[in-house]
């Protein structure tokens, strides 16, 4: 069928009363015809006069069989459009109580979806609907199955402890240029100019080796910064009360180039230009290449970064100039496990990240996960030691380098 009318219950009810006037229609109209076509056949009998009559005599007898058919010729036209008996038999059967069962099956419908993807906006497309479901009981039982609904999305969105950060919702992927440099930016969906913390994360290697430098921006776009957005979103942090930003690296090489200071110096200032950001809650962040960045990157602006995250990153130590600062900012570290047989001595990970922040004195805020190494930001965001449904790491990164109670 063109459109499924017999499920949907708003359409339904417009039918029944189409259906109850063309029935009129087709009953009462060609009586009316009919009277009166008999009427000036008497008239023109008395008269003597058939000759003016029989014209108009006709013409009413033809329109009262046309509209007679009125309900022949809508299925035809409805089986011309592929409709076959099906619009017949729904038109034939709309009743008060298909009606009621067409509500009832939408409400289900509604509702089971509400449940699947336990998404707010579903949950209140369900809520609304509830308003057509007549029956007390069913309607009773539904309103319990949406307060669990509701119940299971509050748990799973909570809002992060001790900070008044509203529902933004998921944020908003965008791609942006400056110059002949690309970045990322992701921006709750919800956000409408309030102060937010950000994220300023520096991304890794492709682990294609056919391209492992993301020198096409199409590949990083989609695999790297999708797939880091994904992945955070993925671990119910659906709601970030974040912006998020990852510069693209563009060429194969670390993060220390002093036109890659100038490109993050740019995507800073452009995104603190346009969006209300809490400099004093900016954290840095990267994996791999991009751990090591955010040494080189927070040492070259030591006032804009309040918390870092180094994931996996080669580098034994800062300059000898930075100890001091480094030992003072709040950090975290991430790390594979070690394993011989399947990395060399150079790809030590786990050493080189335990030397670093031994030399920086934060031996403690250091984490060796038992994952790979391109799955170490991934594991790291799904630890929750207090269960209460929030990512530990990022509760820590928009709060200023703050754990949770």
């Amino acid at each position: 069928m063109i459109l499924n009318i017999c499920e949907l219950p708003e359409t339904l009810e417009v039918m029944r009363i189409v259906n109850i006037v063309i029935t009129i229609i087709k009953i009462i109209v060609p009586i009316i015809l009919i009277v009166g076509a008999m009427i000036d056949l008497v008239r023109a009998i008395t008269n003597a006069d058939l000759n003016k009559i029989t014209k108009p005599l006709v013409n009413k007898i033809i329109a009262a069989i046309l509209i007679f058919l009125i309900p022949t010729f809508v299925r035809l036209i409805a089986n011309i459009a592929g409709n076959n008996s099906g619009y017949e038999n729904c038109l034939k059967n709309i009743t008060k109580e298909t009606i009621v069962q067409a509500y009832d099956s939408k409400m289900e419908e509604l509702l089971s979806i509400a449940e699947e993807t336990l998404n707010i906006n579903d949950y209140y497309i369900a809520y609304n609907y509830l308003k057509n479901i007549k029956d007390e009981n069913k309607r009773k039982a539904y309103e319990e199955r949406l307060s669990i609904v509701k119940e299971l999305i509050d748990a799973q969105n909570k809002t992060y402890p001790n900070v008044e950060y509203k529902d933004y919702g998921p944020c908003k992927i965008v791609l942006k240029r400056i110059k002949n440099n690309e970045y990322g930016i992701c921006v709750p969906e919800q956000y409408n100019g309030e102060k937010l913390p950000m994220i300023f994360f520096l991304h890794g290697m492709n682990s294609n080796p056919e391209d492992p430098f993301y020198t096409n921006f199409s590949t990083w776009s989609n695999r790297d910064f999708n797939g880091v957005i994904n992945n955070w979103q993925k671990y119910g942090l659906k709601n970030i009360p974040a912006i998020i930003v990852m510069p693209w690296s563009k060429v194969p090489d670390k993060w220390n180039h002093k036109w890659k200071y100038r490109f993050i110096d740019e995507v800073y200032n452009e995104v603190i230009n346009n969006y209300n950001i809490d400099t004093d809650n900016v954290c840095l962040m990267g994996h791999s290449i991009g751990g090591q960045g955010v040494f080189t990157v927070a040492a070259e602006f030591p006032t804009r970064f309040k918390s870092i995250v180094a994931m996996s990153a080669l580098i034994t130590k800062p300059g000898a100039g930075d100890i001091e600062y480094f030992a003072n900012m709040p950090m975290k570290g991430f790390a594979e496990k070690y394993v011989p047989s399947t990395h060399s001595e150079y790809y030590n990970y786990e050493k080189k990240m335990t030397e670093l922040f031994n030399n920086i004195r934060h031996p403690n805020d250091l984490r060796v996960v038992p994952v790979t190494h391109g799955a170490v930001p991934e594991y790291a965001l799904t630890i929750d030691e207090n269960k209460d449904g929030i990512s530990d790491l990022i509760y820590w990164a928009i709060n200023g380098g703050k754990d949770p109670e």
